[in-house]
Order: structure tokens, then C-alpha cells, then sequence
């Protein structure tokens, strides 16, 4: 396995502990992704099947903050 933007390869028969720990830790990561994904796409679901009235008084916030020029 190669993952070409960070520049990690792993292969079958590499026995190094780092790299299996890496593995493990990037695929953690990608199923927490992944689940998160889930979440959101089954709660956009739920508000699209209400009424149309009560979908506009409790309309989903936002998920990311807009930032200013500026504050770095």
C-alpha cells in the first residue's frame, strides 16, 4: 500500500511495528471519517422527509465557522 501525498508505503512483508501501528492508526481515522459522514448524511435525510413548515423554523446550523480576515 502507498499513499503517494504522504508518502508512506507499506508492504505485505514488512514486519516493522511502526508501520503496522500507523496502519492501524490512519485506518481508525478513515472509519471515524467515514462514520461521521454517515451521521450527517442520515440526519439530512430525516429533515428532508419533514414538512416543509416545520423543516424552515429548525433549519440544520451550519457545520463550519466562516472566519475573518485577520484573526489568523
Amino acid at each position: 500500500m502507498h499513499f503517494i501525498k504522504e508518502n508512506l508505503i507499506f508492504s505485505a512483508e514488512s514486519n516493522a511495528l511502526r508501520a503496522q501501528l500507523m496502519l492501524s492508526i490512519l485506518g481508525s481515522f478513515a472509519e471515524f471519517e467515514r462514520s461521521i459522514i454517515r451521521e450527517r448524511q442520515a440526519e439530512g435525510i430525516a429533515w428532508r422527509k419533514r414538512p416543509a413548515s416545520t423543516r424552515a423554523a429548525n433549519a440544520p446550523s451550519p457545520r463550519t465557522t466562516s472566519r475573518k480576515p485577520g484573526n489568523g
